[in-house]
């Protein structure tokens, strides 16, 4: 049996806390899609494409081949196949929250900077609320 604990946190979200640690603030769901990042690295302005695992209302999780630095900002263009079939773009900002090697990928977590909203990411918001009724 699980014991769920609710605590406040910044940004106004409730975080659910789970006795296994899971400290996600919406449920992740599949996407078809891919991101390109475009970020300030090292060798100056960085864009790099990536395939997309998974997506929230407040992160997004992505296959990159190449690692990025922990809080580094970035900017994502999401291109994805939404739940009527056609493909939709939208662009949001967020920050690399970790970044895992796996064989020759990196397994990346973005908290994005302002969770998806109806109003700005439209097509977006509502495929994610559609793909919740199934998972």
């Amino acid at each position: 049996m699980e014991i769920m604990i609710c605590i406040p946190v910044e940004k106004k979200y409730r975080i659910e806390k789970t006795m296994s640690d899971n400290r996600r603030i919406h449920k992740r769901v599949p996407i078809a899609g891919s991101a390109s990042l475009s970020f300030h690295g090292r060798e100056g302005e960085v864009s790099i494409d990536a395939m997309i695992s998974n997506i929230s209302l407040s992160g997004i999780g992505i296959y990159a081949d190449r690692q990025i630095e922990d809080g580094t900002e970035v900017s994502i263009d999401i291109n994805f196949i939404s739940s009527d079939g056609l493909m939709k773009n939208t662009r949001i900002k967020g920050n690399i929250v970790y970044a895992r090697e796996m064989e020759k990928l990196f397994f990346t977590g973005i908290e994005f900077s302002k969770e998806i909203n109806p109003e700005k990411h439209k097509d977006l918001y509502n495929h994610i609320q559609q793909s919740l009724k199934w998972y």
